[in-house]
């Protein structure tokens, strides 16, 4: 029995090994059809190009539940609720609605600052990935949650989920009394989350480790120019006024 599944392990590794070589060439493949497009040339100039192909083998050969047909496919639906749980939709609609339900001014005044920096997240991240213009992996499914801009579409660095993952975790961590448990629960599921872009083969490593690195900007950001219960005030007169509370 466990020759059988050392076997089978050896064989998964392989599978996984040589979809990170066709997923190289044909991202090779696909900047050589395109030596106008400005991303291309951007990611294969000198020392970036190095980075970058190291970046693309490592990342292609980690893209183990792009698929069902991929190594681990098995797990991919427990990739998709990871990719879930941290879309930016839920988490603005979530916060939205917490808004409207809260009727204590301390409470309101974290919320308002939640959304700020949710907002602040999606423009930078946005603009971020229209500068750098790097393609996405070749073993991307295009099957992504709710997604709607054609920048987030196309583009990956940096990603989108990691910015987000990190700038929620340090900022309720910062914000609530979570106690050691769930500070470590948010902690991992940041990590959980950055690896399963990898592994649905969303983005390449590089997308991720830039992406946690910028979300934790974020929040140092927000903290630094957060807004006052004054202010959390003034923004949410027009819906105290529409519902007369």
């Amino acid at each position: 029995m466990s020759t059988q599944r050392l076997a089978k392990c050896a064989q998964k590794a392989n599978e996984a090994e040589n979809n990170g070589l066709i997923a190289e060439q044909k991202q090779s493949e696909r900047q050589a059809e395109n030596p106008s497009d400005k991303s291309c040339r951007f990611w294969n100039k000198g020392v970036l190009k190095s980075l970058n192909d190291t970046d693309l083998s490592l990342s292609a050969s980690l893209s183990v539940c792009a698929s069902q047909d991929s190594p681990y496919g098995e797990f991919r639906p427990l990739m998709k609720v990871l990719e879930i749980s941290c879309h930016g939709a839920p988490w603005i609609g979530g916060t939205l609605l917490a808004i409207l339900f809260s009727y204590v001014e301390s409470s309101q005044q974290v919320l308002v600052n939640l959304l700020a920096a949710l907002i602040l997240d999606l423009l930078i991240v946005v603009t971020l990935k229209a500068l750098a213009r790097r393609p996405r992996p070749s073993s991307n499914a295009m099957d992504m949650f709710a997604s709607v801009s054609t920048v987030d579409n196309l583009y990956s660095f940096p990603s989108g989920h990691a910015t987000r993952a990190a700038m929620v975790t340090y900022f309720c961590i910062a914000q609530f009394s979570l106690g050691y448990f769930f500070s470590l629960t948010l902690l991992l599921w940041m990590i959980a989350v950055g690896i399963s872009r990898v592994l649905l083969g969303r983005h390449y490593v590089t997308d991720v480790l830039v992406g946690l690195t910028v979300g934790s900007l974020q929040y140092k950001i927000v903290d630094h120019f957060w807004l006052s219960s004054e202010t959390c005030q003034w923004f949410l007169r027009p819906m105290h006024e529409h519902f007369n509370y």
